[in-house]
């Protein structure tokens, strides 16, 4: 196993083979003041939403190339699409979510419905429509995602495959 998880202090630690810790820059962490400034300056995209359209692009490359039927992961689109669309400035209506997430109207609430149960999305009510209701996260899945982009951006792109 070239890396181990272990929890160390209460914050995730990886040992590589040399054994040495690799964790995450903590300035992307998002407990960290920087990254606390960057994810609150008005008109500043989160960090990492660029990072979190390319992912949700490469899914449905992945399912062009591939075939859709091999792969499911609504749960996964609906966090992506709605985290690169608050970055956009844009909002996101329920009713959109079953051809963002390539999965029927039916299985698209029933994911939504249950990550706003898990406390990950919230619904908003339009102002002057109430017919309209669009999802956003709430500051838990905010705060989930930008954990999830900050580890990732920190750990930079994958090493070379060596023969």
């Amino acid at each position: 196993m070239s890396e181990q998880a272990s929890e160390h202090h209460g914050r995730d630690r990886f040992v590589g083979d040399d054994g040495g810790d690799s964790r995450a820059d903590p300035a992307l962490e998002p407990q960290s003041e920087a990254f606390t400034a960057l994810s609150q300056t008005p008109g500043t995209p989160p960090p990492g939403a660029e990072l979190a359209a390319w992912l949700f692009m490469a899914r449905r490359l992945r399912e062009e190339v591939l075939g859709a039927h091999l792969f499911s992961d609504p749960a996964w689109d609906i966090l992506l699409d709605v985290y690169a669309a608050d970055a956009r400035g844009e909002k996101i209506q329920i009713s959109s979510l079953s051809p963002m997430s390539n999965v029927p109207s039916s299985t698209a609430r029933r994911w939504a419905h249950k990550l706003i149960e898990l406390g990950l999305l919230e619904r908003e009510r339009d102002e002057r429509d109430h017919r309209l209701t669009y999802i956003r996260l709430s500051g838990e899945g905010r705060r989930r995602i930008m954990t999830f982009i900050g580890r990732l951006m920190a750990k930079g792109p994958p090493p070379p495959i060596v023969r």
